[in-house]
């Protein structure tokens, strides 16, 4: 029995019924209709409506190899009249192997300026030609350039020239100011957003409505990033948590309601729900980052972050 069959037969709610043979169909789903699949669907039929959704959509499932390279002043030693140290990142990146993405965040600082990141990705695209490099997130690279008083097209004009091919995700980013702009010079992007507890069905639909909507508009958002976060603790109680469920319906919403994006990364939970449960609820890609010899899934390579204050 297929799984459309067997959701005819099990839903016992007429309208959530009709609503997800629509999906089947390939329909778009609006907000009200989302809010509804969120509040009434339960856990395990949201998870085959995205499962079934990857399906008929031929969703493939990407596993990559990894490496992270964390900008700072920190690391890069910067100072009034010192030198970059970036014989040394040069070194450690010469000693990376058996990777086919290269990650990079900044932390932005008034010595951290934009040639350091340009150089970076020269660099790293002179040692890798062939990998695929994303890096910086829209927050960081907002807070760069007005720092350093350089538009954002120049920014990000020059970071697509030095080698970089998408922007990380980010919490709070300016859409119109960073991804607009990438997407009209060319680079694609990454796109994440944190649902806490207490937010619903109608602000997770909100925000996921946002990004098909600038999706529609440019059609450069390759990847979207959805995670939850726990409440902070307080003095008298312990609070309402998200759990792994809630990370298992964000999944399976993003799925259904986002037709326009291919790939969804669980790179944020994957230590907390496991690869498979993951793919199961409409995630198809994952990045694992991590220390040591040993991987915790048995695709990926080594995390490899280089140490701060390093000469």
């Amino acid at each position: 029995m297929s799984i459309s069959d067997h959701l005819k037969r099990t839903i016992g709610d007429s309208f959530l019924r009709a609503l997800v043979s629509r999906i089947f169909e390939g329909q778009r789903v609006t907000r009200d209709e989302g809010i509804y699949l969120l509040k009434e669907a339960e856990t395990g039929i949201l998870g085959l409506v995205a499962r079934e959704v990857s399906a008929l959509r031929s969703i493939p499932y990407i596993k990559r190899r990894a490496c992270h390279v964390s900008l700072s002043s920190g690391f890069l030693r910067i100072k009034p009249g010192a030198g970059l140290s970036f014989r040394q990142l040069e070194h450690h990146l010469s000693s990376v192997s058996g990777v086919d993405t290269m990650v990079f965040t900044v932390e932005p600082s008034p010595e951290v300026t934009p040639d350091c990141l340009f150089r970076a990705i020269s660099m790293t695209r002179g040692l890798f030609p062939d990998a695929w490099i994303t890096g910086f997130d829209g927050p960081s690279l907002d807070l760069l350039s007005r720092e350093h008083k350089i538009s954002m097209e120049d920014l990000l004009g020059s970071l697509k020239e030095s080698g970089l091919d998408q922007l990380l995700g980010g919490n709070a980013i300016p859409f119109d100011r960073v991804h607009r702009t990438a997407h009209t010079l060319g680079l694609s992007s990454q796109v994440s957003f944190t649902i806490g507890p207490g937010e619903g069905p109608e602000a997770t639909i909100t925000r996921l409505e946002e990004i098909r909507q600038l999706q529609d508009q440019t059609a450069g958002i390759e990847m979207f990033v959805p995670s939850t976060a726990p409440a902070p603790k307080t003095p008298c109680a312990c609070p309402a948590k998200t759990s792994c469920m809630d990370d298992l319906r964000l999944f399976a919403a993003s799925r259904i309601f986002l037709d326009n994006i291919r790939d969804i990364d669980a790179q944020t939970v994957i230590g907390a729900t496991g690869w498979e449960r993951v793919f199961s609820f409409g995630s198809n890609h994952i990045t694992v980052f991590r220390k040591g010899s040993a991987p915790y899934i048995p695709y990926y390579g080594e995390l490899f972050i280089c140490p701060a204050g390093e000469k």
